[in-house]
């Protein structure tokens, strides 16, 4: 059987087993909880120091399913990881970022406001 995002159908049995065993939801929304607390954004270096309990092979394969459903989009910027080498930074998305990016306010501004109509 094949396990789609988790296993490829020409990996061998023993990652179909694996894949089994992942609960990719729950790490999903453990990947999201962090990117929401990180205010700048995170490597998947700096995710998986965040997150002890899960290894980094484990974290990043999650990644790309979370940018194409647009829960996280990409910083556009690179932080050097220990390795010496640079690494992308990824953020969650939050709706009122593109609002403030589409309409040009501030987060204490309100995009529309209702005019009242005074009573004759």
């Amino acid at each position: 059987m094949n396990w789609p995002g988790l296993a490829r159908s020409t990996d061998p049995e023993t990652s179909h087993e694996a894949a089994k065993l992942i609960d990719a939801s729950r790490i999903e929304w453990i990947i999201l909880d962090e990117f929401r607390k990180a205010r700048k954004g995170l490597t998947a270096e700096e995710l998986s120091r965040r997150i002890p309990g899960i290894p980094l092979n484990t974290l990043t394969p999650r990644l790309a399913p979370l940018l194409r459903r647009g829960l996280l989009i990409n910083a556009f910027e690179r932080r050097k990881a220990s390795s010496g080498r640079y690494q992308r930074v990824l953020q969650h998305f939050q709706q009122e970022d593109l609002t403030h990016v589409m309409f040009g306010i501030t987060p204490n501004e309100t995009p529309f406001v209702a005019s009242k109509k005074r009573k004759p």
